[in-house]
C-alpha cells in the first residue's frame, strides 16, 4: 500500500480532518485520521453504499478523543 498524502499532523475533529488517500491493489481509498497520534488505532468501516461523510461527527469525535 502506498500513502498518497504528505500531511503528518492529526486533526482534532472530523470537521477539520483532511481527507487523505492510500492506494492498494490498484484501488484508491479515502480516509481521515484524527485524535492523538499515539494509542490504539480505531478503524471505522462504512456500509456498502455509504461514504466517508456518513459518520456523525459527534460520535466520531468522541471516539477519537477517548480511545486509549
Amino acid at each position: 500500500m502506498t500513502e498518497l498524502d504528505t500531511a503528518t499532523q492529526d486533526a482534532a475533529t472530523l470537521e477539520t480532518a483532511p481527507t487523505r488517500y492510500i492506494e492498494g491493489g490498484g484501488i484508491r481509498f479515502a480516509y481521515r485520521r484524527l485524535g492523538p497520534s499515539i494509542g490504539t488505532p480505531l478503524v471505522l468501516l462504512q456500509h456498502f453504499s455509504g461514504n466517508i461523510d456518513a459518520w456523525d461527527p459527534a460520535v466520531v469525535n468522541a471516539l477519537a478523543a477517548d480511545r486509549p
